[in-house]
Formats: C-alpha cells, structure tokens, sequence
C-alpha cells in the first residue's frame, strides 16, 4: 500500500487516491501503459506495480512466454493486462 507523506500529500489534485486496494480507484485508472522488458525484472515490477495503479498494462518482452506469464499475474490480481 502507498502512502504519501504529509508534506507531499498537498500536490496532489483533491479526490485523488493515493492507496490502491479493493474498492478504490489507482492513480492510473484509465491509462494504457507499455511495458518492455516485463518477463523478469525491473520492467516486470513495473508492469506490475502499474496493473495494482489501475492501469490497462501491455506485457511486452523478447521472452514472449514471460510476458504473458507476468500478464496472468496482473489479470488474477484483479488487474487488466495482455501478454
């Protein structure tokens, strides 16, 4: 769960979530987000840190398998993503 600080809370716009979770909307809601490399790694967090923020996540890789692997794993948790 993401918490921003006090001193940071200000610069976001009022009705903003700043918490992901069951119920509430991501910062991302509404966005489509391209990740490279999400088979393994840092693109991999990326791509599923971005699906938790509500974002529609395209999974791409070399490792084609990967990707539709960590795409599996954003959809189960309730996110939406194509590998």
């Amino acid at each position: 769960c993401f918490r921003v600080s006090r001193k940071l809370s200000g610069l976001y716009p009022p009705g903003l979530t700043t918490e992901t979770g069951e119920g509430t909307m991501g910062r991302l809601s509404e966005q489509v987000a391209i990740v490279t490399g999400a088979a393994s790694g840092i693109g991999r967090g990326t791509a599923v840190r971005f699906g938790q923020e509500g974002a529609l996540v395209a999974c791409l890789d070399l490792a084609a398998e990967g990707a539709e692997k960590t795409a599996a794993e954003i959809a189960a948790a309730g996110g939406q993503a194509k590998g």
